[in-house]
């Protein structure tokens, strides 16, 4: 009993501690957001606004007072309708129908895009590498060129409020559950996710296409290059014909078994004792034979001339398959 007395007091400070650090790096946080957006207000208010500035501010009025689709506008192609009016629509709700309307919108969205960037940057990690991550990414948006750049990214809108939406999105994909932590909420919480994806994306095109280019593509991308990935990793974990999991493979390659797996002695692995890379050759040709198995199956390359022989294009494929898999040290 007394041992339980004597931790609970040392928990306690522990708590507070922490409580104390996050109200510091809160504080802190706004007043580098403030000194920015001050920073940011300053330098667009050397620029001057150009008609489509000012006809977004007209815009922003009249979606005020009820319009709020717009009709009777002639809009161009890009209409920042879903990126950029709804933040003008707030800064003319409280300054009023003014010039400075541009600069203080200007300077609000980069200064957003700065933060945001920072916040993709630092990902899930924490400490001192999650603020090296994040003060990097900042840093290298900081200040834009003196001269060029300048009227682009603190003038009237160019794309550059797109951006905001994206990194949020980023955001989003970034915090999606770990496929490992709990089988139950994770298909409904994955679903979730690429819904909300998919009706985010289809705001943001609806006011500038140019994201079907920035955000649609890299994203189609990285997960055609996750796929690739862990088709990879299930091509290097083979089955025998019984149906059990081969041990030889798992033991020739201390990389599968983790960080404390046992490496092997130099000879094994030759002279040098360096350790094989995580996929070889034969295992890409492995993984391109199962690819065209389904696309076999799913009739793809064409069947043949009876419906059940091979065609000449599954023949020809199979047989560069067969010669490449020996040559590249497969079995």
């Amino acid at each position: 009993m007394h041992a339980i007395g004597v931790r609970v007091p040392e928990k306690q400070p522990a708590t507070a501690g922490g409580r104390r650090r996050r109200s510091w790096a809160a504080v802190i946080m706004l007043g580098c957001t403030g000194l920015l957006f001050f920073c940011y207000l300053r330098i667009a208010g050397t620029i001057r606004v150009n008609s489509d500035a000012a006809g977004l501010v007209l815009q922003a009025s009249d979606m005020l007072h009820g319009n709020v689709l717009l009709h009777g506008w002639w809009d161009t192609d890009v209409s920042f309708i879903t990126t950029e009016l709804p933040e003008y629509m707030g800064v003319t709700a409280v300054a009023g129908v003014r010039p400075e309307v541009v600069h203080v919108c200007s300077a609000l969205t980069y200064t957003l895009l700065v933060l945001l960037a920072a916040f993709v940057a630092r990902g899930r990690a924490r400490g001192a590498e999650g603020v090296v991550r994040a003060v990097l990414a900042a840093t290298v948006m900081l200040a834009p060129q003196p001269t060029g750049a300048t009227t682009v990214l603190l003038g009237s809108p160019d794309h550059v409020g797109t951006a905001l939406p994206v990194l949020l999105l980023l955001l989003l994909l970034d915090r999606a559950p770990d496929p490992g932590a709990r089988a139950r909420w994770y298909i409904l919480a994955c679903g979730a996710i690429c819904v909300a994806t998919a009706a985010l994306f289809a705001l943001i095109i609806v006011g500038d296409p140019l994201a079907e280019v920035v955000g649609v593509v890299p994203l189609v991308l990285a997960c055609l290059l996750r796929a690739v990935r862990i088709s990879v990793i299930r091509v290097r974990r083979p089955t025998t014909k019984g149906g059990e999991r081969a041990v030889a493979v798992a033991a020739a390659d201390p990389v599968a078994e983790g960080p404390g797996a046992a490496v092997p002695a130099a000879g094994d692995r030759g002279a040098a004792g360096v350790a094989q890379p995580p996929a070889s050759a034969a295992e890409w040709i492995e993984a391109g034979r199962r690819i065209l198995q389904v696309l076999r199956r799913s009739r793809c390359l064409g069947p043949g001339r009876t419906g059940r022989e091979p065609s000449a294009n599954w023949r020809r494929w199979k047989r560069a398959m067969d010669v490449l898999r020996p040559a590249c040290g497969g079995d």
